[in-house]
């Protein structure tokens, strides 16, 4: 259904991709870490703009990752990835903090672990990140009407099949039962990633 409606309405389609992929500052200084924000299930980045004009105000860079948030979490993975090596053909060497939110942090996680882990992120920080499951991911459907409800209200370019195109729930699949998504808690990307073949993910159930 979700390719259905994506190729039968081809310009609402382009126009919600313009929305996805990494939201990066008007200017970047290179020799300064850049922090990039991800936001949880069935949201996007309006509800981390509060944190993100806090860091600025203390000089720190900031980006947003955007994605299609109701999708499978390994296509929102591949995306970062792909962001990500854009951002450092760009500005090779910049050093990367990951900041994210419930969902974000499993995407963020995901990424480092993953084999095409550059070794540019300095820091991953989770925010209630459900790193063992959520019951909160049964009601994705509630999360989903009220991020569509805000969204259409907010943004003039908004479609019904924009409901569609986000996902139909693999994310939150992935939320409830995120053991089968990766080891319980201890990271393993390849020797020599640093301070993330060290890191430990609390047993937590919480947020998505």
């Amino acid at each position: 259904m979700r390719t259905f409606v994506a190729t039968d309405y081809p310009e609402a389609t382009a126009s919600q991709a313009r929305r996805f992929g990494l939201f990066l500052p008007a200017r970047i200084d290179p020799a300064k870490p850049l922090v990039v924000l991800l936001h949880g299930l069935d949201c996007n980045i309006g509800i981390l703009q509060p944190m993100g004009d806090m860091l600025e105000s203390r000089g720190v860079q900031v980006a947003y990752f955007s994605y299609p948030s109701d999708q499978a979490i390994s296509a929102d993975i591949q995306l970062l990835d792909q962001r990500l090596g854009e951002l450092q053909q760009t500005y090779p060497g910049i050093h990367i903090n990951l900041v994210g939110h419930s969902m974000g942090g499993l995407i963020a996680r995901g990424y480092v672990e993953g084999n095409t882990y550059r070794n540019e992120v300095d820091h991953l920080i989770m925010v209630g990140t459900p790193n063992n499951g959520s019951a909160w991911a049964r009601y994705h459907l509630l999360l989903k009407a009220q991020k569509e409800f805000y969204v259409s209200r907010s943004d003039p370019d908004w479609r019904w099949t924009w409901m569609i195109t986000d996902g139909l729930g693999e994310g939150a699949g992935i939320c409830r039962r995120t053991r089968n998504f990766s080891s319980s808690s201890t990271l393993g990307p390849p020797p020599g990633s640093g301070v993330h073949r060290d890191c430990r993910f609390p047993q937590r159930t919480g947020n998505v």
